[in-house]
């Protein structure tokens, strides 16, 4: 079976903290949903490269017969999370990312073998984000982007540092 996955992350660079949706589809399924980065990060890429780890974790743990999965396309608008989720150091390095984001390809060996995925075939897509065009890719990229901003908004008011220090309104048209 083929299972195609599209996240985004939102990230805030004044208190670190980020936020991530996804929206899973294959013939059999629809999975969709966003949440809270927990710990602070350093950079969007972490945040990006953890929504496409939540999605996968998300999937895994949902399919009853993980079995059937033959095949897994995910879709994403940061290039330097997907390199570094497929190991590709020279990209990391290029964009002066590679220390921080290393980790990533370990993050998510572990999570295929958790679920008994490794001989799974994982495909990285590109997708252009804010392209303004009317078909259903964008859609659906606009909804993840639209539910991790407002995902992001929630953990920076749920932070101690935002009570002391600012506290965040959620722009009207990020609430739900």
């Amino acid at each position: 079976m083929l299972v195609t996955i599209n996240t985004d992350a939102s990230y805030h660079k004044w208190f670190k903290y980020g936020g991530y949706a996804y929206w899973i589809v294959s013939n059999e399924f629809r999975f969709k949903g966003s949440g809270m980065l927990r710990k602070k990060i350093k950079r969007p890429e972490e945040a990006e490269a953890q929504s496409i780890l939540n999605a996968l974790v998300v999937l895994f743990s949902s399919v009853v017969d993980n079995g059937i999965i033959s095949k897994v396309i995910i879709n994403n608008d940061c290039q330097n999370a997907m390199a570094a989720l497929m190991g590709d150091t020279k990209h990391l390095r290029k964009y002066k990312c590679y220390s921080q984001m290393q980790s990533y390809r370990n993050k998510m060996r572990l999570v295929l073998e958790k679920y008994g995925q490794t001989k799974l075939e994982i495909e990285f897509r590109y997708v252009k984000a804010h392209s303004d065009v009317d078909d259903p890719r964008s859609f659906v990229n606009e909804f993840c982007d639209h539910n991790a901003k407002f995902q992001m908004y929630n953990r920076v008011n749920k932070s101690r540092e935002s009570d002391k220090v600012y506290n965040y309104k959620i722009p009207e048209k990020y609430k739900v």
